[in-house]
């Protein structure tokens, strides 16, 4: 019996270290939320119990009744380590089905934005509004209009990098040319950066200049619409929840990484180029810093922008001056190759 004992003492220690293998580097490999890995732990006490049972059963006992508490002990330690592990898994789906419903809610408010947006483009003689997605054609046409005028301005084209022309660009087609540039929003939020200061007198004026033509050729100018006339209204709530939503994602530690990366996956698809496009310019500016440029070099798990390749789709010749390439290098652009940084930072950064 004594023998019998030891034979199945070293089969039971020989389990109980293979399941702690095999937990260990799942725990490692999916990152659950339960940052102490206390079912690890448990398989260690699982296996001291072995040994200890088995010192036991060697040097001390030398009846059955050493061998049956032994094991009585061990079939205890396991069944409560089975129910605890059932316990953790039961928590972590429910967290996860938590997180993906709100996502889902999010998603859905997403979508009510992008299908609620109504525009009137200034070009047009009959007034006609465009809705939903084709209103981000129109803001793309204006972002284009607008950096085609600042390029055209030495002042600009000589001072300036294309990231900050982008700026100015953006900063002009949010805010609009107000009736009162003077105490305008635009000119408030130019007047903030130090660079910009010179720039603003001459930049009211041109842009001041600029009506809204109508077509169909041989119809009259309108001299007090103007061609630049804002969607404040328009996308300053689509950016705040999109950003919104994406932080929300991003911040779920009961999510691995690759889990978020999916998430995000889903919410760019709902994206179309254009969007993408308005996106770009808005992260470029002041208003959309927190995006990434704010923590470029001091925290790249923060620069959601290239984390989560949020301008993946946008072809790498679509922009009219540069590529956007040029400002988000890292980020995995459709057809192209990953670059070595951004798998350095998937493999070991980004949570």
């Amino acid at each position: 019996m004594k023998s019998e004992a030891v034979v199945l003492s070293l089969v039971f220690i020989f389990i109980c270290f293979l399941a702690f293998l095999l937990v260990g580097s799942t725990m490692n490999k999916e990152k659950t939320y339960l940052k102490e890995k206390s079912g690890i732990y448990l398989s260690v006490v699982a296996i001291c119990a072995a040994i200890y049972g088995l010192f036991l059963a060697i040097y001390i006992g030398e009846n059955e009744s050493v061998y049956i508490a032994f094991s009585s002990s061990l079939a205890t330690l396991s069944g409560f380590y089975l129910v605890y592990q059932t316990f953790v898994s039961q928590r972590k789906e429910y967290e996860h089905n938590r997180i993906e419903s709100r996502f889902f809610e999010l998603l859905k408010i997403h979508q009510s934005n992008v299908q609620e947006m109504r525009h009137a483009p200034p070009n047009k003689y009959i007034k006609e509004y465009e809705t939903g997605r084709r209103v981000f054609i129109t803001i793309y046409k204006q972002l284009k209009k607008a950096e085609q005028e600042l390029r055209g301005l030495s002042i600009v084209s000589s001072k300036f990098t294309n990231q900050e022309i982008k700026e100015i660009a953006y900063l002009i087609v949010f805010f609009g040319i107000s009736k009162n540039m003077k105490e305008g929003a635009l000119r408030t939020c130019l007047l903030r950066n130090e660079n910009y200061k010179p720039l603003v007198p001459e930049l009211i004026a041109h842009f001041e200049n600029i009506v809204a033509k109508y077509e169909p050729k041989g119809k009259s100018i309108s001299e007090t619409i103007k061609y630049f006339g804002g969607h404040q209204s328009r996308l300053g709530h689509y950016n705040r929840h999109l950003y919104q939503a994406v932080t929300y994602v991003d911040s779920q530690k009961a999510l691995s990484y690759n889990e978020k990366y999916h998430y995000m996956k889903i919410l760019r698809a709902q994206m179309s180029t254009h969007e993408q496009v308005v996106f770009l310019y808005n992260s470029l500016s002041l208003l959309g810093f927190d995006w990434e440029l704010k923590y470029r070099k001091v925290a790249d798990n923060k620069c959601l922008v290239t984390k989560y390749d949020l301008i993946k789709n946008i072809p790498l010749d679509y922009l009219q001056f540069d590529n956007p390439i040029d400002f988000y290098p890292d980020v995995n652009y459709e057809g192209d190759d990953k670059t070595k940084r951004k798998q350095i930072l998937e493999d070991t950064l980004y949570t």
